[in-house]
């Protein structure tokens, strides 16, 4: 465990990577000479134990909750880390909601118009034409124009029909 800490630490080695480093291969020779030491001994019993046997046992101890503490603090490391990571992102995304939903302007529900004029009643009751109305809730500019029916109606003398002679065709 102590090489991975190691190894994965980033450049240059932190003072804290290398205490947890030190620590953990620390506890790892101690775990090692206790398990030699009580292997050497044909019985090994806790109470009655030498006064060295106490000791590695304490030590072990020690390391144990030393490696434990080590570990959470670099998990707490981490999550830290992540967290703010997350929270910089979270931040960055709802400020880009907000842009986009200041700039969206959205028509939707029932639009009450007029059935001969097509003006839209609004809100307040008033009655605009629907250029207007659709210009002050969305993002839509308007351009004129004339389609073809209504422009046959309004200048009947612009367009020819094919059915009817005309001055100066031939008969």
């Amino acid at each position: 465990m102590a090489f991975l800490i190691l190894l994965r630490s980033g450049r240059p080695k932190s003072i804290f990577h290398v205490v947890i480093g030190s620590l953990l291969a620390s506890a790892g020779a101690v775990i090692l000479g206790r398990g030699l030491w009580w292997f050497s001994i044909p019985h090994f019993q806790f109470p009655t134990s030498s006064p060295v046997e106490l000791i590695f046992f304490a030590l072990v101890g020690v390391l144990e909750l030393g490696e434990s503490l080590t570990f959470m603090m670099l998990n707490s490391e981490r999550l830290e880390r992540e967290l703010l990571e997350a929270e910089a992102n979270l931040k960055s995304t709802v400020q880009d909601l907000r842009q986009a939903l200041a700039e969206v302007k959205k028509l939707s529900g029932f639009l009450p118009i007029c059935a001969s004029c097509k003006k839209i009643r609004d809100d307040k009751g008033y009655w605009q034409q629907i250029e207007q109305y659709i210009s002050e809730h969305s993002e839509a500019l308007f351009s004129h124009s004339t389609c073809p029916e209504c422009a046959r109606k309004l200048y009947p003398n612009l367009f020819i029909d094919a059915s009817t002679p005309h001055k100066g065709d031939p008969k």
